[in-house]
């Protein structure tokens, strides 16, 4: 009926499918929060951006305690949601416009890695559809408000093309690689090591295969080594802490598998909240299997390498022996769905016949509609949920709505224990009550905050004394005591303690970025300049060199 659509025409496609993916999010009033999911916390690392190129900590968000969070969770991506806030003036306009940013994105990125593979723009069309609407990322942004792991999903497509050029296809477009697994170590840590995983295991099973072994090999190394070096700005500072402070890091309990019948009914009635990967891509595993024979012989290792991984986070796999293993850092099982949604995806675009009619309507114009009406009546039905079963907790998620009058409150009493001292969690007393504590006495001093410092004031103090504050401590911080700058050591609580001197005294906690940091940062941008340079202005530049002939 309809003859092959224009790339052109595709894009104006996926602008169309962004506002459709999004409508259910901005036909709501607010942000719809589930109560033990992750929307307020990812609303305060927006919140506390406002100063993050001068400074490591805000002081504004997380209950004022100076969590230096965005050194541990990596920001550079979510930064835009700071930026659509500042724009709107509006919290909740920022973050819906930022989600519908990363959608398009999502889409953007997977119509193109795709198409790199393929060469097909009805099959980049297809993969683009079906992974960004997928049920997985929907719980993601819809259900558990995941930021990170979200946004992660965005680059996926771009890590499996830039593999699949250095492994199978053209080797030269290793950047890809590079660009995709940098963006990820900037947006969320886990997934880079479940990425960095599945590239070496597709590695082994492959390389007997390579043609041109050591050219591919050699852009494997290119695309390892700079990503490293685009990297160092977050990987230096992170490492800096994590390694000169015993800090919390959040982990799992236990690994536990799906139940069969549970996770049969959430992938049947295509519920969101149930944290699989939705019922069309339950569907594609079939319809995959009919198309077959329109796959080569790296897309059925894909495809079942993809099913495979469906299959083991069920129950069939001991995942309670696996829990002693370093398998724990994934904390949940279900955290494999992102990366069989990315395989399921592209073994199903492959292997679909677009060319095909049905009642003289071309399928892709078919499949579509399907794709989003799904997606749009399983988000209402979350939406329109007082409460639902959150599989984790074993318990009622209670539907709430965020709105902009809420910030302040979120920013002043969500408090953030990841990556704090060690200490803090032992004794959560004066952190979590924000006590100032004087020689064994708690006092209540006249104090003043900024986003990027805290300003104490003590009047009358008899003799020198130490004080006990509830502001985390970390490397890099610079505190001054009637302007002139001290040292301080951390409290049996885990936070900043300092001696004061008798008398009136001001005292001023702030944090600056260290010397490591700094050079991290330089390395990244130097490297960044240097990769980014066009291959032909670099030839240019080469023969201008060269000596001319005589």
């Amino acid at each position: 009926m309809l003859k092959q659509l224009s790339k052109y025409n595709h894009l104006l496609i996926l602008f169309i499918l962004s506002i459709f993916f999004m409508m259910p999010m901005f036909l709501y009033s607010g942000i719809i929060h589930f109560s033990m999911q992750d929307t307020y916390f990812h609303l305060s690392r927006i919140t506390g951006m406002s100063n993050v190129w001068t400074s490591p900590v805000n002081y504004a968000s997380f209950h004022h305690n100076g969590s230096m969070i965005n050194q541990f969770y990596p920001w550079l991506t979510i930064y835009p949601a700071y930026l659509f806030y500042k724009i709107t003036g509006s919290m909740v306009w920022g973050y819906k416009i930022y989600c519908w940013f990363i959608t398009l994105a999502t889409l953007l990125i997977s119509y193109y890695s795709m198409f790199k593979m393929k060469k097909s723009t009805n099959i980049a069309l297809i993969f683009s559809a079906v992974y960004t609407f997928s049920a997985y990322r929907a719980t993601d942004l819809f259900y558990r408000g995941s930021l990170g792991e979200a946004v992660a999903m965005t680059f996926f497509p771009m890590v499996l093309a830039g593999t699949y050029e250095i492994f199978i296809g053209n080797e030269k477009n290793w950047r890809l690689l590079t660009f995709g697994m940098t963006l990820i170590v900037y947006t969320h840590l886990l997934s880079v090591a479940m990425l960095a995983v599945l590239i070496a295991f597709f590695l082994i099973i492959s390389f007997p295969f390579w043609t041109n072994k050591v050219k591919r090999l050699k852009a494997l190394f290119k695309a390892t080594g700079t990503t490293v070096l685009l990297s160092l700005a977050f990987i230096v500072p992170f490492l800096e802490q994590m390694t000169q402070l015993n800090l919390y890091t959040p982990k799992g309990v236990s690994l536990e598998g799906f139940d069969y019948r549970r996770l049969l009914g959430n992938l049947i009635f295509n519920r969101i909240n149930g944290f699989s990967i939705g019922l069309f891509l339950l569907l594609a595993i079939f319809m995959t299997i009919v198309g077959w024979k329109k796959l080569k012989k790296p897309d059925i290792v894909i495809f079942i390498v993809g099913v495979l991984m469906f299959i083991s986070t069920t129950r069939l796999l001991p995942w309670d022996k696996l829990s002693t293993t370093p398998l724990l850092t994934i904390q949940f099982v279900w955290r494999l769905n992102a990366i069989v949604t990315l395989l399921l995806a592209y073994s199903f675009s492959v292997s679909f016949d677009s060319k095909k009619a049905v009642v003289r309507i071309n399928r892709q114009i078919l499949l579509l509609p399907i794709i989003v009406i799904l997606h749009i009546v399983s988000i209402f039905n979350l939406y329109n949920s007082d409460k639902v079963y959150n599989l984790v907790a074993r318990n009622d998620d209670m539907r709430t709505v965020i709105q902009d009058s809420d910030i302040t409150g979120i920013d002043n009493l969500l408090h953030n224990i990841d990556y704090a001292n060690q200490r803090v969690v032992e004794n959560m007393d004066v952190v979590a009550n924000y006590k100032f504590v004087l020689n064994g006495k708690e006092i209540k001093p006249e104090f003043n905050l900024t986003d990027s410092e805290v300003t104490i004031v003590l009047k009358g103090i008899k003799d020198s004394s130490d004080l006990v504050t509830p502001l985390y401590r970390y490397i890099g911080q610079k505190v001054t005591v009637n302007d002139k700058e001290t040292r301080t050591k951390l409290s049996s609580s885990g936070t900043t303690e300092l001696h004061i001197p008798k008398g009136n005294s001001k005292i001023k906690i702030s944090y600056r970025y260290t010397r490591w940091a700094v050079i991290g940062r330089t390395i990244s941008v130097i490297a960044l300049i240097v990769i980014s340079v066009p291959k032909n202005l670099v030839q240019k530049l080469k023969k201008k060199g060269e000596p001319a002939k005589q």
